[in-house]
């Protein structure tokens, strides 16, 4: 990944464009390079410096624009998660969630596992409202389903 383009620029570009998007029906603010951004976004979250911020915050942008979890894509997302929990603050643990549960993206038992578990014990020593954020976002993913 170039150095003008990181994770964490594309993971913020992508957040901010749902940021903008929000309440629009249709969410095409790439246009026709939707794909290319879609791609970037994949290829940094794969990036062996993506941190935990950049990785919640690109999946929750992502899932705003409504964009698919294609399943070629889904098994690095789940890595750099199963890779990136324990280093996750409540915010991020709850944008993931919050990703997979908008988007109804399947969510593997591991990586799940994984976010709970961590969460479970950032919790302890987090502000309320991330407490509160953070177990409304599990809520919701609960509420739809995880996969094996």
């Amino acid at each position: 990944m170039n150095a003008e383009l990181n994770s964490w620029a594309v993971a913020q570009f992508v957040r901010a464009a749902a940021k903008l998007w929000e309440g629009v029906a249709v969410k095409r603010p790439f246009g026709a390079q939707q794909g290319a951004w879609w791609h970037l976004l994949m290829t940094a979250l794969a990036d062996p410096d993506c941190d935990p911020q950049s990785l919640a915050n690109g999946l929750w942008g992502a899932s705003k624009l409504g964009w698919p979890l294609p399943s070629s894509v889904a098994p690095a997302a789940e890595a750099a998660i199963l890779q990136l929990a324990d280093r996750m603050k409540p915010q991020d643990v709850s944008n993931t969630l919050c990703a997979f549960a908008n988007a109804d993206w399947p969510l593997g038992s591991w990586a799940a596992e994984a976010l709970l578990r961590w969460l479970a014990q950032v919790l302890r020593k987090a502000e309320p409202q991330h407490v509160a954020d953070s177990l409304s976002a599990a809520a919701d993913w609960a509420c739809g389903s995880v996969t094996a």
